[in-house]
């Protein structure tokens, strides 16, 4: 039994002594984590989970087991000390990483938090941005399905919506101006307020480290989109067969039909000012 451990033991470090040297070899560190190369920073609600899941079947991309990390956004941890060290335990070894692979986490709420594209930025002004846009108020009323269906029980229910779709929305639309992303973590409405938020990011990093899709479009032309997406990244194309995630268990568009037709009728000149900013026009009417 003894001898069986030592040659166990013995082909370990050899094995692993082969890892560090084909590692050195490719020039990277053996026993430091690697640091993203892209992040998907958003929207909520427009298919970003799907997406996450489905880059991570590419043989050159690795996506966080944990798809939203929260380190960008989130106030408290960004700002303790140590930090960035520990943003770096979710993503892989060098040593398991393919030659010439990237990796990445998806976090939507980056592109919401007003200081997110500050501090990807200062983190790495070289990182590369994805960005979904969906139907803002299509986006609204799943985000409330969640916090209002999904919610209702379980681990999150003490993030529950009680109110009905339009009283919610009214709700928040009253309060515009009066309320942050702090203090109204649903933000229906203003979620869908995306010149600002996409302006943000053009400002720190320009357009050309920047993609932008729109979430039907990803669905509907899904190796369309991923083929735009490996160029983006300058990763070889690969057939990966589309996937769908974070499906809702609930679907009350009828009975809230004129709410969201009055929802899309207030976005109008927020979207004429989003596609403005892009050079790019959706059908969202």
């Amino acid at each position: 039994m003894a001898v069986s451990i030592v040659k166990t033991i013995a082909s370990r470090v050899i094995r692993t002594g082969r890892e560090v040297g084909r590692a050195a070899a490719r020039g990277v560190k053996p026993y430091y984590h690697s640091r993203p190369s892209f992040l998907i920073v958003g929207a909520q609600k427009a298919g970003t989970s799907s997406l996450h899941a489905m880059l991570d079947r590419h043989s050159l991309l690795v996506g966080t087991a944990v798809k939203e990390v929260h380190y960008f956004d989130n106030d408290a941890w960004y700002a303790s000390e140590g930090s960035e060290a520990e943003y770096h335990k979710h993503f892989p070894l060098p040593l398991s990483m393919p030659a010439g692979g990237m990796t990445y986490e998806t976090t939507p709420r980056y592109l919401y938090h007003p200081d997110a594209a500050v501090r990807i930025h200062d983190y790495r002004p070289d990182m590369k941005i994805i960005i979904l846009l969906r139907d803002p108020a299509s986006r609204a009323f799943s985000g409330w399905t969640m916090y209002h269906h999904h919610f209702a029980t379980g681990r999150n229910n003490h993030l529950h919506d009680a109110l009905g779709f339009g009283d919610a929305v009214a709700q928040e639309i009253d309060a515009l101006g009066t309320t942050n992303h702090d203090s109204d973590r649903q933000s229906y409405v203003k979620r869908g307020f995306y010149a600002d938020q996409v302006e943000r990011y053009i400002d720190r990093f320009g357009r050309d480290r920047m993609l932008i899709l729109e979430s039907s479009r990803l669905r509907n032309e899904w190796h369309e989109s991923l083929a735009r997406i490996c160029d983006f990244l300058q990763v070889p194309y690969e057939e990966i067969e589309p996937l769908n995630r974070n499906s809702s268990k609930a679907n009350d568009k009828v009975e809230y039909r004129s709410e969201l037709a009055e929802l899309r009728e207030f976005y109008r000149p927020h979207n004429a000012r989003l596609f403005d900013l892009i050079g790019e026009t959706y059908a969202w009417d």
